[in-house]
């Protein structure tokens, strides 16, 4: 018999059906495909096994591996339907007490209802939900003081490709909290520059794209932070300051909510909450993706790349030869941590953020659907983490970063789209030049 497996999923719980026999081989492709299958947000997974005939100890080990990965996610295993034989196995074997069998589909995911310990998050008093097109907002905190971003190169110089040794700046891992930008590693800068591409660093964390023509992130984090290996970058913008409100988003709409989306609510919703309101600001995302579009560019941005018809990379004469766009969504119920800006151009700007804005801003040609809206966004998928969200947004992502399973970094897109988030907004309150980095030993 082929190990033919079917899944499915209701409300946090992962259905998996397969028609075969249990042995080493059948035992095996369940294995692989509840752990392709399953989402960071399921909690429990079901195995219903009306078309299972036989099970040996190599089905068994499959069982009691996903029951404690389940417990793992406050979640729970069960098993539907079980057949004579199977039954008989688990009987002999001594491990019938260990699982909880149910006579009837309905009744397992029922079971996995019930003990779900982390089902739909209860309203709390102190932090009253706000509902905006099926999307569900609580705000946790808040926080004061000022937040600013400190930029380091022009952006002019990226568009035009233009970045040359002199450009490059170096940061330091420790310094590098929440950023995004251009960036590689290397021994020096002549060996780094041609590598330049999409980079993001989180909590001294580096992930950046090599644009050596593979198109494969990159990703160290230093034990200490010595100063010999630096962050060489022609581009970056940091977060500088708190998070002044720390947001739980659960959307209620099974596609999940866009970036575009996400933030115009939290524009909208700022000026309707809080006196800190700005025209730009940022956010650190921990996020259970309901699908990633992206854009990286292919090129190092230096003077020796430049179009030769001295347009930017994002002109639609150099755009396809310079960026690599995905054309379908990928990483569907995946962690992403993610860092980045939005700036608000729905309303006239004042006077001091014109200057603000236009060391930030840029059109990327595949983000059409903009609503007066301008965003850059960077984001890390990672695997096999547990959506749980009553954890500390800064603590977890440090946890996500040093421990996760790291699978991809990309450009993201706006219309990647999300469907639970915790969320720290920022609002800046100004743009520090140029200078911030020290400049690189260029030996």
């Amino acid at each position: 018999m082929a190990a033919a497996i079917r899944t499915e999923r209701k409300d946090g719980i992962l259905i998996v059906s397969p028609s075969c026999r249990l042995d080493e081989f059948g035992s095996l492709r369940l294995d692989e495909t509840i752990g392709k299958e399953i989402h960071d947000d399921d909690r429990s997974v079901v195995i219903d096994m009306e078309r299972v005939p036989y099970l040996s100890n190599a089905g068994i080990r499959v069982f009691v591996l996903w029951k404690r990965r389940t417990q793992e996610r406050n979640g729970r295993f069960a098993l539907a339907r079980v057949q004579k034989f199977p039954w008989q196995v688990l009987h002999m074997s001594g491990y019938l007490p260990s699982f909880s069998l149910y006579d009837s589909l309905a009744q397992a995911i029922g079971a996995c209802h019930a003990g779900d310990s982390g089902g739909p998050v209860t309203e709390d008093p102190a932090h009253p939900s706000i509902i905006r097109d099926q999307v569900r907002f609580i705000f946790e905190e808040e926080s004061h003081g000022p937040a600013v971003l400190q930029v380091t190169g022009t952006l002019k110089k990226v568009l035009y490709s233009d970045i040359t040794a002199e450009d490059i700046r170096f940061l330091r891992f420790r310094d590098a909290t929440y950023s995004l930008g251009l960036g590689a590693l290397g021994g020096s800068v002549a060996e780094a520059m041609p590598f330049l591409g999409e980079m993001i660093t989180l909590h001294g964390s580096l992930v950046f794209v090599p644009t050596d023509g593979h198109m494969m992130p990159d990703f160290f984090t230093p034990a200490e932070d010595t100063g010999e290996i630096p962050i060489f970058s022609g581009f970056n913008v940091a977060l500088q300051g708190p998070f002044h409100d720390i947001v739980l988003v659960e959307c209620e709409r099974p596609e999940g909510i866009t970036l575009a989306e996400l933030y115009r609510h939290l524009f909208s919703l700022a000026r309707e909450r809080t006196h800190l309101v700005s025209s730009v600001i940022t956010l650190v995302i921990w996020a259970i993706t309901g699908g990633v579009r992206s854009s990286e560019i292919r090129k190092a941005p230096i003077r020796e790349n430049a179009p030769a018809n001295h347009k930017t990379i994002m002109d639609s004469e150099n755009f396809t030869d310079w960026n690599a766009t995905t054309s379908e969504s990928a990483y569907e119920g995946d962690t992403m941590v993610s860092f980045g800006y939005g700036i608000d151009l729905s309303k006239p700007l004042e006077p001091d953020e014109e200057e603000m804005v236009q060391s930030l801003f840029y059109r990327h040609p595949e983000n059409r659907d903009a609503h007066g809206q301008f965003l850059h966004n960077h984001g890390v998928i990672f695997r096999n983490i547990p959506w749980d969200p009553g954890h500390d947004l800064s603590e977890q992502i440090a946890s996500i970063v040093r421990e996760g399973e790291f699978v991809d970094m990309r450009h993201l897109l706006d219309d990647t789209r999300i469907l639970h988030a915790k969320v720290g907004i920022s609002y800046i309150s100004r743009v520090v030049g140029e200078d911030h980095g020290e400049i690189a030993d260029q030996t």
